[in-house]
């Protein structure tokens, strides 16, 4: 089960992420599936089905080759004929499951284009203008990027956050994410690229450092100061 995943705005492409098992995850059971070039789908909460779903729409020969709103139209079609499908054979539909849709619209606008396809009774299509959150437990990471985030850093510092956000909301006890972290990026210049597990971990790793030394200044603006005397009251 994926809990948190991530599509971050950034001046030179996007940041996708999210949280995955320990461990090489093929392509058809990770969190981010790349559509085209320059379009790829993040998959939170129940990842196995979601990976049914974006299969069987690769399968169906979408247009990719159309602007981003098409492409999640043409998704969000399949996706529901598919839960009618079970619907009507009385199949339980896996819940909750949904998945959020980026890239960049370098055949039209060149601007990029975030959707997001969250399963209720239906597939409900929705554009967002800023930043995106999905997963049972986002609430942190949405947190953190509205005190932090500027849509104008690079995909380096993008991922970094990334990585940070990760970092931070797995430090809640009661929010249990996946250990591990997969990333990728589309950027104008070289397209979807995945971030290989060994970098991702680096990303971690750093991020780790930043949450300790986050929590250390935190602890020491709220200590008494060394020394000082506490007033008794009389």
């Amino acid at each position: 089960m994926a809990k948190l995943v991530m599509a971050l705005r950034c001046i030179d492409g996007i940041v996708l992420g999210g949280d995955v098992p320990f461990g090489d995850v093929s392509e058809t059971e990770g969190v981010i599936r790349p559509l085209s070039e320059f379009v790829a789908i993040l998959i939170h909460d129940d990842r196995l089905f979601g990976n049914r779903l974006v299969d069987e729409f690769l399968a169906s020969s979408p247009k990719l080759d159309v602007p981003i709103g098409e492409i999640a139209e043409q998704a969000h079609n399949l996706f529901d004929s598919k839960c009618q499908e079970l619907a009507d054979q009385h199949q339980p539909i896996p819940f909750p499951v949904g998945t959020i849709m980026g890239g960049i619209d370098v055949n039209g606008t060149g601007d990029i284009e975030l959707y997001g396809l969250h399963i209720g009774n239906r597939f409900e299509p929705r554009s967002f203008g800023g930043n995106v959150f999905g997963g049972e437990h986002n609430a942190v990471a949405r947190l953190l990027d509205s005190k932090i985030h500027t849509f104008s850093v690079g995909v380096g510092n993008g991922l970094r956050r990334a990585a940070f956000y990760f970092i931070e909301t797995r430090s809640v006890p009661v929010l249990k994410l996946e250990p591990s972290l997969s990333l990728a990026t589309i950027t104008y210049s070289s397209g979807f690229q995945s971030v290989d597990r060994e970098q991702a971990k680096q990303y971690v790793s750093e991020a780790s450092c930043w949450s300790e030394w986050l929590f250390a200044a935190c602890a020491s603006i709220f200590s008494p100061l060394s020394g000082s005397k506490t007033e008794e009251r009389k």
